[in-house]
Parts: structure tokens; sequence; C-alpha cells
């Protein structure tokens, strides 16, 4: 509701009116309420009961907006619950104010400013005519336009001093940056041009040198003698060239055994004791060597058409090395690789050996293997065999299995097939009696025929489902639920200790509730569902008290229908619905009095009989049965209350009908009297 919104649950509402009952039979009774919950969160101060002799009066009530239901209400308004109420009431100064304290009424405050406004209203057309009014507004009108498009104008012209000094302040740093860039640029050029003058003049003294140079030609004699000189030479370099190749290689390419021998024998650079070096160079091919004493190669690096050939017992590149093409290599032990230059291709586990890696840098791709697959890029990761586990079995996933388990102490928790366990710590599989199981069953068909599956929580021995605070009372015993005030909250069934015990179900000292079906219409005229409350209460808490409540249209036990028995009616049903039953003992009474005057049995015989359809049957199924009897206002009227029943408003509701003939005894008795004295008279 607003209202708590507004004033929070320390808050109090006071209602107050003035009430005028008039009618010539007045009778029943009214009350304030919430038109919607909290519905009677109004009425305090109890219902008003007008009659022939309170005709009139003053109501006020106050209640807290504290109380159960205002934290939760919707009401939007406030009505009156008429109650068998007969007359007319008339209700007058209502008020809904905040605070503990009624106070006088008055008028709302905007029904206040609605007045006056009309009040000014009247004076104005009292004191002036509508064409003078309409010109005056009309010429108040047009000034008002020429006013806004004078200042429009004045608007769109004017600029703000803070605005005008940011903009000029702005523009002055541009101007001195352009000047800045002007001045540079000029700099820059006559920089350019010192520079440029520099090398023409360089570059016209190399053409006045070169020019010179030319005219020193050699003449077409000297140049034909020269190049003849020059042929010759040359074709005696490639005859020694070539029979140095065919010296160092055979036919196959191959170093010949002639330059071995050669080189066994001959030593260009000499100086160590254990060691020679020997370099050949011809036109094709470069050769550097470094033999031992018995003219063995111990080193060698041969160049030719083919490529770089070096060969040793070791090498060692220390600087940085750079290799375009491809490298191929027998086997490489690498202190550190650069896996961010590893692109393409395929890394054969089977042939690497990584002892330590940082796994941060693996970061997308794929790790697969003959059993396990872990895609990176999709989070997936697919497992074909094996099995993952702690090394005691607390925790254990087996894929070959198929089962997912942990465990402890006293129990294993294994998932298979769909299917829910709780077992012997030291079991690997489903069992068929295991001490809880969850599973989809088949238990019934549908009209096809086809299996319906359902859900199902079964136990070994003993089920306890509940919060956990209350089912400590549950564990070791199943008959706590009647000693003393149960404490249990939920579910429990099986057996314990070999013998089976009751299923409870348990709301501990906040009672149960069972609800269900469709609704009907309650006695306030709201709808509900059929409920059984266990712990039901008729004031305060409706959870936490020791009644049981059963609600609905109607309430049915077939089985009472069908026993019957010849004694006498000993059910009654009390005002507020409770069943009890009716007893005659002296044990169960006080105040004893055997005074019954046969006045009261002479008012008897005066009340009319009468029949009757009922309105309930009627409005409910149209049924136009008449039933025979007395009518209890009837009996009241003629002062016999003590065989009214009245209902929890003092509302007449039934007749104690089991009661109505002994009325008739004192009277029955006097007559028996009078009969026995005219019989004695006579005699």
């Amino acid at each position: 509701m607003s209202i708590y919104n507004q004033y929070g649950s320390s808050g109090y509402l006071t209602i107050s009116f003035d009430w005028v009952a008039s009618g010539s039979i007045i009778s029943g009774q009214f009350k304030p309420q919430w038109s919607l919950s909290p519905y009677g969160g109004l009425s305090d101060s109890g219902a008003i009961k007008p009659s022939s002799t309170n005709t009139s009066g003053h109501y006020e009530s106050t209640v807290s907006l504290g109380r159960n239901g205002y934290s939760t209400g919707v009401a939007g308004g406030i009505e009156f619950r008429q109650d068998n109420l007969q007359g007319n009431i008339t209700i007058s100064n209502l008020k809904l104010e905040s605070g503990n304290q009624a106070t006088d009424w008055t008028p709302a405050p905007e029904d206040v400013s609605a007045a006056s406004a009309q009040a000014q209203l009247t004076a104005d057309q009292a004191t002036l005519s509508i064409n003078n009014y309409k010109t005056d507004a009309d010429g108040r009108i047009s000034k008002a336009q020429a006013d806004i498009v004078t200042n429009a104008n004045s608007i769109t012209q004017k600029v703000s001093q803070a605005d005008y000094n940011a903009k000029t302040g702005d523009l002055d740093t541009r101007v001195t940056k352009a000047q800045t860039t002007a001045d540079g640029a000029v700099t820059t050029v006559g920089n350019y041009q010192t520079s440029n003058d520099a090398r023409v003049k360089a570059a016209e003294t190399s053409i006045a040198q070169n020019s010179k140079d030319i005219t020193l030609r050699a003449t077409t004699s000297d140049l034909n003698s020269a190049k003849s000189d020059l042929n010759s030479s040359i074709s005696q370099v490639k005859i020694t060239a070539d029979s140095i190749s065919n010296f160092v290689r055979d036919s196959n390419g191959n170093i010949s055994s002639d330059f071995q021998t050669a080189l066994s024998k001959t030593s260009i650079i000499t100086g160590s004791t254990l060691a020679a070096s020997i370099q050949t160079q011809t036109s094709s091919q470069i050769t550097s060597a470094l033999t031992d004493n018995n003219g063995k190669i111990i080193s060698l690096i041969n160049q030719d058409s083919s490529g770089v050939q070096i060969a040793g017992k070791n090498l060692a590149i220390t600087a940085d090395t750079t290799v375009d093409g491809n490298f191929w290599a027998k086997q490489v032990n690498a202190v550190q690789v650069n896996a961010s230059n590893i692109t393409v291709g395929t890394l054969n586990g089977n042939q690497v050996n990584i002892t330590n890696i940082n796994a941060n840098n693996i970061v997308s791709g794929a790790i697969s293997g003959a059993n396990l697959n872990i895609n990176l890029n999709t989070g997936s990761v697919v497992f074909q065999k094996g099995r993952i586990n702690s090394s005691d079995y607390t925790t254990d996933i087996n894929i070959d299995q198929g089962y997912i388990s942990t465990a402890n102490g006293d129990t294993r928790v294994i998932l298979k097939n769909g299917q829910l366990q709780l077992t012997s710590p030291d079991y690997y599989d489903l069992q068929t009696n295991p001490y809880l199981s969850i599973s989809n069953n088949p238990r019934t068909f549908d009209s096809t025929g086809k299996l319906i599956y359902s859900a199902v929580l079964s136990a070994r021995d003993r089920v306890v489902i509940g919060n956990k605070d209350g089912i400590s009372s549950m564990f070791f015993s199943g008959d706590t639920f009647y000693l003393g005030q149960s404490s249990f909250y939920g579910l429990s069934s099986g057996k314990t200790i070999g013998d089976a015990i009751p299923t409870v179900v348990g709301g501990g000292a906040t009672g149960v509730v069972l609800v269900g079906g469709s609704t009907y219409t309650n006695t306030i005229g709201g709808n509900d569902s059929p409920s059984i409350i266990v712990g039901w209460s008729p004031g305060g808490s409706v959870y936490s008290g020791n009644r049981v409540m059963i609600r609905g249209d109607y309430f049915h036990v077939g089985a009472v229908y069908n026993k019957t028995s010849s004694a006498s009616s000993n059910v009654v049903v009390a005002a507020d619905g409770a069943l009890v039953r009716s007893s005659s003992a002296r044990k169960y009474k006080l105040d004893i009095k055997n005074n019954i005057p046969i006045a009261d049995s002479l008012k008897l015989i005066d009340v009319p009989l009468s029949t009757w359809v009922d309105k309930h049957e009627h409005e409910e199924n149209g049924s136009n049965e008449r039933y025979f009897g007395m009518i209890a206002e009837d009996l009241r009227d003629a002062g016999l209350e003590y065989l009214v029943q009245y209902g929890e408003d003092n509302e007449v509701e039934g007749i104690n009908y089991d009661r109505v003939t002994l009325l008739l005894i004192p009277l029955v008795k006097e007559l028996k009297e009078r009969i026995e004295e005219l019989e004695s008279e006579g005699k």
C-alpha cells in the first residue's frame, strides 16, 4: 500500500466519521474496512450496531501500520461491511488521517483551493464585461507576442562574456601556432637553398673534370691488342681451373682421392705441432680444411655451385643466425626456442621431449592425443577413454566405466546411466539396494499405452527431507513427532531399528498447510483454494496455533455417513466452525438451576411454526425443497433466547432443537397435576 510506503511500520492511521440511522426497522451492524487486503484493519474499535434506541453517533478507530497485512496490502479504497443491516445509514464528515489522534473534520486542501479559485472567477466576472475582458486580453497577448519576438531576436544576436573570452583565447593560440609553423617553413627553405647551391657547384666541378678525362681516350689498335692479350690470359686461366676442378672432384662431384692425398701432403699455412691447415681456391670452388699430423681432415669448409659444406666434430655459432631456407637436422638440442615463430606444420610428440612448458603461452588451437582432445578455441574437452581420480579415489571420473563419483568415509555418491545413488564408499558401480536412489523410471501408461516416466526418489531404510535446523529430532527414532511439541520440519518415511514407522509430514512450531483444487468463495467474499491447516489459531498467527482448520465449500467424510448408530447426536458445529462433542453429564456443567418457569412453556406455544426454502440450496442448485420448523428470530422475540444459537458477531444463527421439546415439560407437568386433581374431584 502506498500509505505504508509513505509512513512505514511505525506510522498510525486514524479514521473518523459521523453516522445517522433512519427507517422503520433499524438493526444489524456495519463497520469500515479496506476494499482489499488487509481488509478489516480499520475496525479495531469494533462494529457499529444501530437500533431503534441507537440512531446516531461518532466513530473513531486508530490502527498501527506495523500490524500484519499492511506491508503487503493492495487495498485502494475504503468500504463499509454490512452484516444483516436494516435501515438507512448516512455517513458524514468522513476523515482518514495520519497519526493516532482524531481531529475535527476540515475540507481537503485541494477542495479549499478549488473554492477560492471559483470565488475569484466570480468576482472577475462581476467586475468586467465579456467585451472589455476580451479587448484587454487581446491587447496583453499581442504585447506578449511582440516581447517574445524581440527577446528571441536579441537572444540570437548575443553570446555570453565567458563564451567570448574562451573563443578569443583559443583563436590567439591557433594564430601563434600558425606563425611558428610559417617561420619554420621559411627557415627550412633557406637551408635547402644553401645546401642545394653547394651540391650544384660540386656537380659542375665534377662535370668539368670528367670532360677533361674523356679527351684522354685509347686508340682502336691499342684496344684490340689489349683485348687479345686478355683473352689469351683468360683461356689459360680456364684451362688451369678446369684441371684443378677435375683434380679436386671426381665424376660424381665428390672430393677425389688424389686431392685428398695431396691435401694430406700439402700445407699452405703451418705453425702447429698437432695440425696443419690448407686452403685451395679455383674459379668454381673454395676449400678450407684442417688436418691432423697424420693427414686426416679434422674440419672442412667447401664452397662450390652445389652450396656450402661444413664438416667437423663440433660446430659452434655464437652470433645471431638467420636461416631463410629449409633447415634439416637429425637431432636438435635447443636450450631456448621461441614458440611464437613456430607457426605451421606438425610438432610430433613422439620425437620431441619438452621438460618445462609455460602454459600461459598456450592460448589457442587444440591439444590432441589418441584418447584426449582439448580445444582451446571452443573450450571442448573430449575423452575417448581413461580415468581421472585422486590418489584415494574420493574423487573419481571413469570414462571407460561411464561414472562420476565422490566419497567420504561413510558414503559414495555415484552418477551413472542417468541414475544417482548413495552407496557404500567401497563400491564403484550402481547397486541393487543402495542407501538412496534418484532415477527416472516408467511408472504408468498414457491413453495410447505409452509408458510415462516419473522421477523416483527411494531409500533403502528411511528418507528424511526437511530444513537442516528442523530434522534433528527425527534422526534416531520415528516416534518423536508426538512426544511433546514437535520441532520437526519436513517429511520422514521408512523404518528405523528394523521396524516400520509412520510417514510424518512436520511443520514444527509453524504448522503445515495442504492446499489445492479450484477456488471457492470465502466468508468475506474473496476467492481461496481449499486447504487443511495444521496449527491454525483463531487469532494472531494462523500457523502457530493448536487447531486443525479445514477450508472449502464443503467438508466431506463419506465413512461417517455410511456408519450408523442409534445413539443421540452429540456433535455440534461451533460458530467458528469447530467440531465439538455435546455432553450432558453434571461433571461438565456449572451453576445448575432447576427453576425453569412455566411461563416460558406458554411462550413456546405461542411461537409460530413455519415452512421455508433454504436460501443457500436454492442459490447453488435451484432447489425449492421446503423445510419445517421454527424461525430463530421468533424464539428470540418471544424471550426464549436460550433456545437460540448465536454467531461470533452475536448474530442469530440457529435453534437448539433438541432443547425445544424439553421446554414443554413444565407445562406437561402442570397439566398432569390438574388432570389428576380433576380426576380426584370427580371421584
